[in-house]
């Protein structure tokens, strides 16, 4: 995400204030690696069964499915809570 942030900053620099993009974004912002350096922490391997060529749309389609993965684990966590 900071890196997107950054990128899109650096490429709009004539159009918008350079903290434009970071003030509409929340500081406490939760991407795949926040999940995975929790899982790491937790003795999980986030990146077991991961063996992509690298490639743009092999990453992806990776954090894609990484994503929708740890959603779901969040569903079932609040909808047992709820229980």
């Amino acid at each position: 995400m900071d890196y997107d942030i950054d990128l899109l900053t650096n490429q709009l620099a004539g159009y918008i204030h350079p903290d434009y993009l970071r003030e509409l974004t929340n500081h406490r912002k939760l991407d795949l690696s926040t999940f995975r350096l929790a899982d790491t922490a937790l003795d999980v391997n986030p990146y077991k069964g991961h063996a992509g060529t690298h490639r743009v749309t092999d990453c992806i389609t990776r954090d894609r499915n990484d994503y929708a993965t740890y959603l779901d684990l969040l569903r079932t966590i609040r909808q047992g809570a709820e229980s």
